[in-house]
């Protein structure tokens, strides 16, 4: 009916038939789901590509492969200022698989596509299967103004790609970001060592971080990380410096045994946050 929002296309084939579903379906839907479909870049091509109808994309459990990155840096370029251009405000990239030996072209792709983006207000990429999020693709992010919503939970990072994350961050010309989640990370070393992601680097990078405090960020997640009681005490010294308007920190599901809380501290340093999470903690009582 004309009153549906949104469409969700799982484990589709590519026919005539759901072409011509897809057809009349293209400019009734605002919302497009495609989860475990072995035809994404079809679709893509079909309902994607300068559709103004088309504010939020989710992609789930496929392979993204070349052919899907492509159509998906065609859907994300919006910057031509042309009336029939996507105006995604919203996509999601979760549980996907990066096809072996085309991580570094599709990463490209996207870098591009980022770049010339100007509408994207959310943007989730999550549990990237065996890839590492590069340095230069959260750079490409830097000029996006708009982004709000950052979700970059389940990936792995290098020390690069921290040093990129707390410069998307901090920046002054970055995004005024409202929101990121880094929850369940994994850290690969230089030696190439898979381990929890490491909060007391993403910590140092931020305390290191040469600009002055960022006022947007509310709510930062850090969930599943196994970070300790140590790394949770450095992590708020340097919040009450750099992140001054922060107001919600989620620490749950980490090894926080002891936690004193520093009024001291908070009261030389007045600080806006409200809300702590540390369930599912094994603190200590």
């Amino acid at each position: 009916t004309d009153s549906w929002k949104r469409l969700e296309i799982w484990k589709s084939s590519w026919n005539e038939h759901f072409v011509k579903v897809l057809e009349s379906a293209r400019d009734k839907f605002s919302s497009w789901v495609l989860k475990m479909t072995g035809c994404g870049d079809q679709i893509l091509k079909q309902c994607a590509g300068n559709n103004p109808q088309m504010t939020h994309l989710r992609i789930e459990e496929t392979l993204l492969d070349l052919a899907m990155a492509e159509q998906l840096q065609s859907a994300l370029k919006t910057n031509d200022a042309k009336a029939t251009s996507t105006r995604l405000q919203s996509l999601e990239i979760v549980n996907i698989e990066v096809k072996d030996g085309d991580q570094e072209e599709i990463f490209s792709m996207l870098e591009e596509g980022f770049q010339e983006n100007d509408s994207l207000i959310k943007l989730t990429l999550t549990g990237w299967t065996g890839s590492i999020l590069s340095s230069s693709l959260i750079d490409s992010l830097k000029q996006h103004s708009r982004i709000q919503e950052l979700d970059l939970s389940g990936n792995r990072f290098t020390q690069e790609g921290i040093e990129a994350l707390v410069e998307l961050l901090m920046a002054p010309s970055g995004p005024r970001l409202q929101s990121l989640a880094l929850n369940k990370c994994e850290f690969l070393t230089e030696s190439r060592n898979i381990c929890p992601f490491r909060i007391e680097n993403f910590a140092k990078a931020m305390d290191g971080h040469s600009s002055a405090s960022k006022a947007t960020l509310l709510r930062l997640e850090l969930r599943d990380n196994w970070g300790s009681s140590r790394e949770l005490q450095y992590l708020l010294t340097v919040i009450y410096q750099k992140l001054v308007s922060l107001q919600e920190l989620d620490f749950s599901q980490n090894r926080v045994e002891r936690f004193l809380w520093k009024r001291k501290a908070q009261a030389c340093t007045p600080h806006p946050m409200r809300k702590l999470w540390l369930s599912r903690n094994p603190i200590l009582h």
